[in-house]
């Protein structure tokens, strides 16, 4: 199963003249870079009963900065 992940963004803009703005954008995909393990081992007979697999898949976490004029 997935686990939610949050993305999040913070922007300020500047009014330059009366029709112009500068916004500045700072944007995180994944903010937090939340792991993804894989299902618990269910086999009751196994010796990693009740264990997590070996393996791990991540989305990465993705920042961006934005630079951009309204007019």
């Amino acid at each position: 199963m997935r686990p939610g992940l949050m993305d999040s963004s913070v922007f300020k803009s500047f009014p330059l003249h009366e029709r112009l703005i500068l916004q500045f954008r700072l944007e995180a995909f994944n903010t937090f870079n939340t792991p993804w393990f894989g299902l618990a081992n269910t086999s009751l007979g196994n010796a990693r009963f009740g264990l997590l697999g070996n393996t791990q898949g991540n989305d990465p976490r993705n920042v961006q900065i934005v630079a951009k004029v309204n007019f």
